[in-house]
């Protein structure tokens, strides 16, 4: 493990409640509510790094879809679930360590991916492949530089890593994705700035 990694579920339950405070005043992300309409009517959906569950989870389980919410984050689930949102499930798992025998319609993983520690960076491409049903679309943000940093929001230390955005368009395509859109430098009012936002659909497995 890095010398510099911090847990990402240790940060965010420092942070909670001025998260919560924060994000209650934010609306639906642009290209979230644009994703939404790439799903079809009652679809599933995975949300990594789900956070409070507002507002990307309960948007889009008014709009009827099934939502299954994972974060590190104990603090942040409690929030989440005290929605009682419809059609959602919020459970307490990394990515990595995730396990289900469902597959989704669409993930979403915006500002999340970027916490995985950077040697296990190339792990995601493929587990995120596996969790798609052909057909189905991805949805995530990330940085587009090989490395790894620290940094700070709420005064609190958070850990950040990423491959060069070359390597992940080819990771995508190497574990069966058509890229739709692939924008570096980010940018709408809803969302701010994202060094890298990547929507894909996973293609049906050749015969």
């Amino acid at each position: 493990m890095s010398s510099i990694f911090i847990s990402a579920a240790d940060s965010y339950d420092s942070i909670c409640e001025k998260w919560d405070e924060f994000r209650k005043k934010t609306v639906l992300n642009t290209c979230i509510d644009d994703l939404s309409r790439l799903i079809k009517s009652g679809g599933r959906i995975l949300d990594v790094g789900c956070g409070t569950g507002y507002p990307i989870a309960a948007a889009l389980c008014r709009r009827g879809f099934r939502v299954t919410g994972i974060d590190v984050s104990p603090k942040m689930l409690e929030k989440a679930r005290s929605l009682s949102l419809e059609n959602a499930t919020f459970l307490n798992t990394d990515l990595l360590d995730y396990k289900t025998n469902s597959l989704f319609n669409a993930i979403i993983a915006f500002d999340s991916l970027w916490h995985i520690p950077h040697e296990r960076q190339r792990e995601i491409y493929p587990l995120l492949s596996s969790l798609l049903l052909p057909g189905g679309v991805l949805l995530f943000t990330h940085g587009k530089q090989n490395g790894e940093m620290t940094g700070e929001m709420y005064g609190e230390r958070f850990y950040y890593s990423a491959l060069d955005s070359d390597e992940v368009n080819n990771l995508l395509c190497k574990n069966g994705f058509k890229i739709l859109l692939f924008t570096e430098n980010y940018e709408e009012k809803t969302t701010g700035t994202r060094d890298l936002l990547i929507v894909a659909q996973k293609m049906p497995a050749a015969l």
